[in-house]
């Protein structure tokens, strides 16, 4: 019998929140249209997943555990589901991003997957250098008080499965990459402004308040809470010629600060060293807002927005969907089963390197372009040293 390629789908949800019985996450038509087998997990999320102590009682990284045991059993048993264990791709979005950057640097999970689709993040963005004491008074927090809502608790390293800082072990080269599809939405860090600040913003945005230059600078430092020099950032985003009241323009630089240093620049760098260790390397930038969409209109294209056309949403429920979405739709599970399958994505596609960095823009109308200008070059290397190991 032949044996079909198979994925491997962790979701996201800020390690907080999350279920494979979400609707969005229904493998249905993706197995069905694509040809291969979907396999999606369940992973154990907020204290229950990630709570860490001194003590040894609560070591952490349990949800990733969790995951590490999921992959470890569909290479023992999905050829009795039609699967073929030698063409497992890892693909997650979010937090399940970030988790396929820590099963690539950890020592346990070699050669059980050969593939790999990040949407939407990695596991090198700043604040992870002080996610492990982050962790531990967070876990103290919770010890106190009892009370786990308000309380983020992360992924961290200094264990058997992920024994080094994934940041320096990436940007070093020291992780084991396969060819990889990754990619961002435009508008990412907007989600993270609201769901951050839900009494300020409403937590779809729907509040909407006028945020001037103090106040943006306030929240930049709020949620860069101890990333280095971040009056630099502040700077960056928000410079002496930005006027106190250009409510928009602020609100808009406030969150794009987030998008850079948590989602793209990370997702950036990780592509950049994967293809260095000659792995081949799409990228892509997700560019069309949903017209299903909870998120206010000066979200953009939220962190998110791509997870419903990437499990076929618009071919299950049409008539919610304009047409060129239900065509989006097609054409987006056609190049992901076409990466699981073969490795490449179906359509011409220009691979990514630090050197030559071109990426996909995936929307109705698709497109290529290399990325000499504007974002992905411009502010990546604003970060730069902000990510280089010291």
């Amino acid at each position: 019998m032949h044996k079909k390629a198979v994925m491997y789908w962790m979701y996201g949800g800020g390690f907080r929140f999350g279920s494979i019985q979400s609707k969005l996450y229904n493998g249905t038509v993706l197995a069905a249209l694509g040809d291969i087998v979907v396999v999606t997990v369940n992973y154990r999320m907020g204290p229950f997943g990630f709570l860490f102590s001194s003590s040894g009682d609560a070591p952490g990284n349990a949800g990733l555990w969790d995951v590490l045991e999921g992959l470890k059993w569909i290479n023992k048993n999905i050829g009795f589901f039609g699967g073929d264990s030698s063409k497992i791709t890892i693909s997650g979005q979010s937090a399940g991003a970030m988790f396929i950057n820590l099963l690539s640097i950890s020592p346990l999970t070699k050669g059980l997957y050969s593939k790999q689709i990040m949407e939407s993040g990695a596991a090198i963005f700043l604040q992870m250098d002080t996610m492990r004491q982050q962790n531990l008074n967070n876990s103290q927090k919770i010890a106190e008080i009892a009370k786990w809502a308000n309380v983020f608790l992360w992924p961290q390293y200094g264990d058997k499965i992920v024994p080094i800082n994934p940041r320096i072990a990436v940007l070093q080269g020291n992780f084991e990459c396969t060819d990889t599809l990754i990619g961002n939405t435009k508008d990412e860090g907007s989600l993270v402004l609201t769901t951050q600040n839900p009494k300020i913003f409403g937590f779809f945005g729907e509040k909407n308040p006028q945020i001037n230059k103090t106040f943006g600078a306030d929240l930049i430092r709020d949620i860069l809470t101890g990333v280095p020099d971040v009056e630099s950032i502040v700077q960056h985003y928000l410079s002496d010629d930005v006027s106190e009241n250009a409510y928009n323009f602020i609100r808009r630089q406030v969150y794009t600060s987030f998008t850079d240093e948590f989602f793209l620049c990370p997702s950036v760098y990780y592509a950049e060293k994967c293809a260095e260790k000659g792995n081949e390397v799409y990228f892509f930038k997700w560019r069309h807002r949903p017209s299903v969409n909870p998120w206010a209109p000066w979200m953009g294209v939220a962190h998110f927005d791509e997870v419903q056309f990437v499990f076929g949403q618009p071919l299950l429920n049409s008539s919610s969907y304009e047409a060129e979405e239900i065509l989006l739709s097609s054409e987006v599970l056609n190049i992901r089963s076409s990466f699981v399958k073969t490795g490449k994505p179906r359509i011409p596609w220009t691979l990514y390197s630090k050197d030559s960095p071109s990426f996909k823009y995936l929307g109705p109308g698709t497109r290529i372009e290399t990325k000499d200008h504007g974002t992905c070059k411009s502010e990546c290397e604003f970060f730069h040293p902000f990510f280089t190991p010291k």
